[in-house]
């Protein structure tokens, strides 16, 4: 017996469709993206495999795959059922944040690699120069106020707690 209340009509079929076109847009399998879109819409939150399985019509083998997938990025984490040797799947609460945050990551070591080429590539050309400044200091400013940002939501989820 299912115990998803969530049934996919058309609207919500277009909306899990949509999260995994733009899961693929970034070069995410799109099958992962519809499972979190599932996921962000789903009722109760926490959901059984055969329960995603059944609301998308997806192979266990496929979904075991991509689940795992999500939980290596935080997107999604498996949570016990008390009593039982089931566990469920659901939306990691702050995972955008995490998300966000490794973005961040990959920004700060682009920039140190771009720094790496302007000391280690000498000599450069004009045009090579300025395309690492360029990354260079548009790292800087997105470091800067991702940062900040980041800094700020905290701040508002500590006083929202």
């Amino acid at each position: 017996m299912s115990e998803s209340d969530t049934v996919l009509d058309d609207s919500k079929s277009r909306f899990v469709e949509r999260v995994g076109q733009m899961f693929s847009n970034v070069g995410m399998p799109h099958l992962a993206g519809r499972i979190m879109g599932f996921l962000l819409i789903c009722d109760p939150q926490e959901q059984s495999s055969e329960d995603l399985q059944s609301a998308l019509g997806i192979a266990a083998s496929s979904f075991s795959a991509m689940t795992r997938l999500l939980e290596s990025m935080y997107y999604v984490e498996r949570v016990s059922v008390p009593g039982s040797r089931r566990r469920l799947v659901r939306v990691r609460r702050g995972s955008w944040m995490a998300v966000m945050k490794d973005r961040l990551r990959f920004v700060e070591e682009f920039r140190e690699i771009a720094e790496m080429g302007l000391h280690q590539c000498e000599p450069l050309s004009a045009g090579a120069r300025a395309r690492l400044e360029d990354v260079k200091a548009s790292s800087i400013f997105v470091e800067e106020r991702f940062s900040a940002a980041f800094a700020e939501w905290e701040k508002r989820a500590r006083n929202a707690e």
